[in-house]
């Protein structure tokens, strides 16, 4: 996992597109914006399951999580190199 949090959703790189405005964008961005989205994602769910909330436990989810983000982060560099 990165040391830093990331920032703000992926989606603000892109701005409020129309759905035909968002086809126009090369299909190869597309793929890596929603690749970003899903790390994202695995990043707030890293988060919200070592919440304080202790009448849940959800840290056992971690291990799988942290996969996730680690395979969607290796297609991102495969697409992007």
């Amino acid at each position: 996992m990165p040391e830093q949090r990331i920032g703000s959703y992926p989606h603000e790189r892109f701005g409020a597109l129309s759905i035909i405005e968002w086809y126009r964008v090369p299909l190869r961005e597309r793929v890596v914006d929603r690749l970003a989205d899903l790390m994202f994602d695995a990043d707030d769910l890293l988060e919200m399951c070592n919440a304080e909330d202790t009448s849940h436990d959800f840290r056992w989810l971690e291990p799988d999580i942290r996969r996730v983000y680690e395979r969607v982060n290796e297609l991102m560099h495969r697409i992007t190199d």
